[in-house]
């Protein structure tokens, strides 16, 4: 399924990437397609956070202290990003950073649309997939016990039927 998956998108896929790549390269120039996702959204939150620490007015107190410190020095304004853009798109977080970690050139290469339709097959089926696997060794577990027990039965039973009665 996943091999074909160009085959189901058909012209869309390649259509997709030639007007959005056109468009990006026009808003964000060539130099960014060679940078990964999360290379991108690194520079924009730290341009972020620098712009928030150098407009932020001091505030008082110990839990505005430690307020501003979380939100200028730890990577809060990086997972908004994440979390903001998985919404967006309605994919998961986990697939939203691998998808961040390929280079943007290599995305429409690839295809946007393909990657991410396969990286949704891949977590449906891995999925599907392990939960097979569970219910068949939950049911190959209760065979094994049902013949383990009709065979401690069984020799229980031989056991009566041979000592001597009297």
């Amino acid at each position: 399924m996943i091999n074909n998956i160009p085959v189901y998108l058909g012209k869309a896929n390649s259509v997709f990437n030639i007007y959005l790549k056109d468009e990006i390269a026009k808003i964000a120039g060539a130099k960014y397609l060679e940078m990964t996702g999360k290379e991108i959204m690194d520079k924009t939150a730290d341009l972020t956070k620098k712009s928030v620490s150098d407009n932020m007015p001091p505030v008082e107190g110990d839990f505005g202290a430690m307020l501003s410190y979380h939100l200028v020095h730890t990577d809060f304004f990086k997972e908004q990003i994440i979390s903001r853009l998985a919404e967006t798109l309605e994919m998961d977080e986990n697939m939203t950073r691998e998808v961040l970690d390929v280079k943007i050139q290599n995305l429409f290469e690839e295809g946007v649309l393909n990657a991410i339709i396969e990286q949704q097959l891949r977590n449906i089926f891995g999925t599907l997939k392990l939960n097979f696997l569970l219910v068949f060794f939950v049911v190959l577990c209760l065979a094994i016990a049902e013949i383990a027990l009709a065979n401690y039965w069984e020799k229980k039973k031989q056991e009566k039927s041979q000592t001597p009665q009297g």
